[in-house]
């Protein structure tokens, strides 16, 4: 009898996480340093601490997720490391630009652009990506960079930069499952999932998703829920913003 009440117990349990769509983020691994030189950590100044991810596209302009921006006052660009807790080169910011048709309840257009207040000292543990010349392909895979949390009920997020790897899925398939969680994705918007486990979380949104050889940014973290059960991880198309971006920075 008390063999069957934890079962009950542990099902329950675990239908009401999939229900919030938090879970388990497994199967990534620890970056090494110098990986992904265009991964930034956008801080609060006042305590300096880790909100979200961006990415590096020019010596004065980085990418993110609108959503990210919009409860920053003074962001800080940390650089040139894979280490939250030494943020490298720090670098204050000077203009924020959202796009102009954001709308964060219908999670489309989620993108702002932030220019540092100096040039970054590009290297190679700091250099920019590039910006897609084709949209992302289905069965594409590419990696995810970020220091969210490793799991859905952490308190902090890691440390050190992670990493895993995810295969772009159909569209439509895609906004069906998020439908089932309520969730409604922007037209600009694709997914990616991993069938091991690995996805974003917390602390990611506004990380690079990009392929490799050479190295070209196909989406940033957008909409996720910690990945139950293989739930993909919503991405902002850049191909579809590029020309949004390049108004904006002249790159």
């Amino acid at each position: 009898m008390k063999t069957a009440c934890l079962v009950l117990l542990l099902s329950a349990s675990i239908l009401w996480n999939h229900a919030k769509g938090i879970a388990f983020v497994a199967y990534g691994r620890e970056a090494y340093v110098g990986e992904f030189p265009w991964q930034v950590s956008i801080r609060e100044p006042y305590p300096s601490v880790h909100e979200c991810g961006g990415v590096i596209i020019s010596e004065n302009w980085v990418l993110t997720t609108a959503t990210c921006m919009k409860s920053i006052t003074y962001a800080r660009i940390a650089t040139s490391t894979i280490d939250i807790s030494n943020p490298g080169i720090i670098y204050k910011s000077d203009i924020v630009e959202f796009h102009p048709d954001f709308d964060q309840f219908a999670h489309s257009n989620d993108i702002a652009l932030v220019k540092t207040k100096f040039k970054m000292n590009l290297s190679q543990f700091a250099s920019p990506i590039s910006l897609p010349d084709e949209p992302p392909a289905l069965n594409q895979t590419g990696e995810i960079a970020g220091w969210g949390l490793e799991h859905f009920d952490g308190t902090s997020f890691s440390s050190k930069l992670r990493t895993t790897g995810l295969t772009i899925m159909d569209r439509e398939e895609c906004r069906s499952v998020f439908a089932q969680e309520n969730v409604q994705l922007g037209e600009d918007q694709f997914c990616a999932r991993s069938y091991t486990g690995g996805a974003a979380c917390r602390g990611d949104e506004g990380g690079s998703f990009g392929r490799r050889n050479p190295n070209v940014l196909l989406g940033l973290i957008s909409t996720n829920f910690c990945s139950l059960d293989n739930f993909p991880t919503a991405f902002v198309d850049i191909q579809v913003h590029c020309e949004w971006i390049r108004s904006v920075t002249g790159i």
